[in-house]
């Protein structure tokens, strides 16, 4: 449960316009579904709804989420149904029909989720709250495009996008182009889950392989350790490494200096000065103790990958060119930018990261794709690397991907990072 000053800090952020009536219902509902209201406060909220309830009064998409997710909670822990149970299943009923007009479907296992088209005027949280609630568990490709599918509600400029992606099929070097960027992103996705399924998180049969390797046995091996350190410091507080979840208590930061204390000592130990050079030089594993080593090492890989895919562009009759070929080699080593550079923008606070960043990397952390990656890679941390879902989004649909739960979200929104 993420502390009560991380949530005052949260609606008084310049960021967030904390003021309407609407916005505060928002984060009363967000209360609810993070636990924070129980007892007489969650009576009191559950009081106002049937207010409203009786006054014919509408009810917010984040409260019938709420309910919903309340009633779930209540279903879970006790055998009989209580009269809380019975009370928020009432106001289920009224919100459903409030938002839609309509009872649920009978029958039917998420008759309680609301269709696309009443969550279109809905606030971008409200949309993901709702959406997270019906996630469950990791699923393979097919269950990862239904659920991504799901979840999707169109914009404007897809329309816009997909149409240019359709008029380029009519202009062969643009096409060609953009066939090239395809196998370059789907040849980096390949490469990151590669090093990161079978080196940062290597098990200990093949750690013992690495020193078979020698030099670059040794340096898999720092990579190894330097990405079990990022984990280990964001356990707790996915925004500041090695801190408590709740730094508003006494000491927090003390605490957080002796746990890093610790963990040098401990690298120190097993590595030396030359291991505890590499974990400082990575950030704790948030970046890459040596980012000219990493492009050096992925040339082989990439270029024989950029000559296989030139040939193959030629086999189905296309007419690869030299910005075919500079597309294919530059969007291969994408993922070295995403899992060295953006990453550590996705543990820091939104407010942090886009005062930081560059011009071009702030327009890459506004987009819809880096909201999209935030909460894939907030699973790879809760489930503890049983998923691998990194920086760069593909590869994982194939071998296992997880949909946020909601208590993930909540504590993203309230830690004022990316979701």
């Amino acid at each position: 449960m993420t502390n009560e000053a991380i949530i005052r800090n949260h609606r008084s952020s310049s960021l967030f316009d904390k003021t309407s009536e609407g916005a505060i219902r928002e984060d009363e509902a967000v209360d609810v579904i993070s636990g924070r209201f129980t007892g007489d406060r969650l009576n009191s909220w559950l009081s106002q709804l049937e207010g409203h309830q009786s006054n014919g009064a509408p009810i917010t998409v984040m409260e019938y989420t709420a309910i919903l997710h309340r009633i779930k909670a209540e279903d879970e822990s006790q055998s009989v149904t209580s009269e809380l149970s019975l009370r928020l299943k009432k106001c289920r009923a009224y919100g459903f029909k409030a938002i839609t007009g309509k009872d649920p479907e009978k029958n039917s296992e998420q008759k309680w989720r609301l269709p696309k088209r009443y969550l279109e005027k809905a606030s971008q949280d409200e949309i993901l709250f709702h959406q997270a609630l019906f996630h469950s568990g990791v699923h393979g490709f097919w269950g990862s495009v239904r659920t991504i599918l799901s979840d999707y509600i169109p914009r404007a400029t897809d329309i816009f996008f997909i149409s240019a992606l359709a008029l380029s099929w009519f202009i062969q070097p643009l096409f060609t182009i953009i066939v090239g960027l395809i196998l370059g992103y789907m040849f980096a996705s390949f490469t990151e889950f590669m090093g990161h399924r079978f080196i940062a998180h290597a098990s200990a049969h093949a750690r013992r392989k690495f020193n078979n390797f020698k030099r670059i046995g040794r340096q898999m091996l720092h990579f190894y350790t330097e990405h079990s350190i990022h984990h280990g410091s964001v356990h707790h507080n996915y925004t500041e490494i090695f801190a408590p979840s709740d730094t508003s208590k006494a000491g927090a930061y003390d605490q957080r200096d002796n746990k890093i204390q610790q963990v040098e000592k401990a690298l120190l130990k097993k590595g030396g000065e030359p291991l505890l050079q590499a974990v400082r030089n990575s950030d704790y594993g948030l970046t890459t103790s040596n980012y000219l080593r990493t492009v050096i090492t992925s040339i082989p890989t990439s270029s024989i990958f950029t000559v296989i895919s030139y040939y193959a562009a030629q086999a189905v009759g296309l007419q690869p060119g030299v910005l075919f070929v500079v597309s294919v080699y530059l969007m291969s080593q994408v993922w070295i930018i995403n899992s060295t550079l953006y990453h550590r923008y996705i543990h820091m606070t939104r407010e942090t990261a886009l005062k930081e960043a560059n011009p071009l990397m702030r327009a890459y952390l506004k987009s819809r794709l880096t909201s999209f990656v935030a909460r894939s890679h907030r699973m790879h941390h809760t489930l503890d690397g049983r998923v691998n879902q990194n920086m760069t989004p593909f590869t994982d649909f194939f071998v296992g991907w997880s949909p946020i739960s909601i208590s993930d979200l909540a504590d993203l929104r309230d830690r004022q990072t990316f979701y």
